[in-house]
């Protein structure tokens, strides 16, 4: 498969450094999923990770339906209704309060969600955690709680739908409520940028305009 320049470079950005920490979740059994065509080849995504633990995760899920789910929220008191979202790009996060990769990612997750109002972020919190627990997360990350905060169930069972096996785990559903890309591991709002730009370049662009990728091209190609 011919890979273009721009692609390299993209992918030598977001890549090219070692797997960031992910703790560990438990690992659950899942029914195999419809394989639908979205915008990411399972084949290229050796071009974009070199880490296998991430790189097993990425094609586990990447092509396949999102299981829709309907959690209560943590704060609000509102129910989460995943269909509710169909028809526009969203991300969901798997995370723990207890997990450090978590902790480490969510300031920039909060700035993300703060430069990105149009791409709603649900954040779904392993089954075992507690609102107590979640707000000593919050105050240990100096984050603020938000309404599309969730904790996994065994009526749900999100991890072991979505093989969740670590976290933090970020799924990037488009607007026909596939999962067009995904990843483990501590991120920062600018690969937050990138891998969204990946996962969303087919999406209508109507629906999502991409923002960050021209930039962090043309920004590498000023520093040769």
């Amino acid at each position: 498969m011919k890979v273009t320049k721009s692609k390299r470079i993209l992918g030598a950005l977001l890549f090219s450094s070692l797997f960031l920490a992910a703790c560990s979740a438990d690992e659950g059994n899942t029914k195999k999923q419809e394989a639908i065509e979205v915008a990411i080849e399972s084949d290229q995504l050796e071009q974009y990770f070199t880490d296998p633990t991430v790189l097993e995760f990425t094609k586990s899920v990447i092509n396949t339906k999102f299981k829709d789910f309907k959690l209560p929220a943590v704060y609000g008191g509102e129910t989460i209704d995943t269909s509710k979202f169909k028809g526009k790009p969203f991300i969901v996060k798997y995370a723990y309060s207890g997990c450090s990769a978590c902790q480490q990612t969510q300031p920039h997750i909060q700035k993300f969600m703060e430069e990105n109002p149009d791409v709603p972020i649900i954040q779904v919190f392993n089954e075992t955690d507690t609102k107590e627990s979640i707000d000593n997360f919050l105050t240990t990350t100096g984050t603020f709680e938000h309404d599309l905060m969730v904790i996994d169930n065994q009526d749900v069972k999100f991890a072991e739908t979505h093989k969740a096996k670590y976290t933090p785990s970020l799924y990037f559903i488009d607007h026909n409520g596939n999962i067009s890309f995904a990843t483990i591991g501590s991120v920062d709002e600018t690969r937050l940028d990138a891998y969204m730009d990946l996962a969303f370049n087919h999406v209508p662009k109507e629906l999502y305009t991409p923002r960050s990728k021209a930039n962090i091209i043309a920004e590498v190609e000023n520093k040769k």
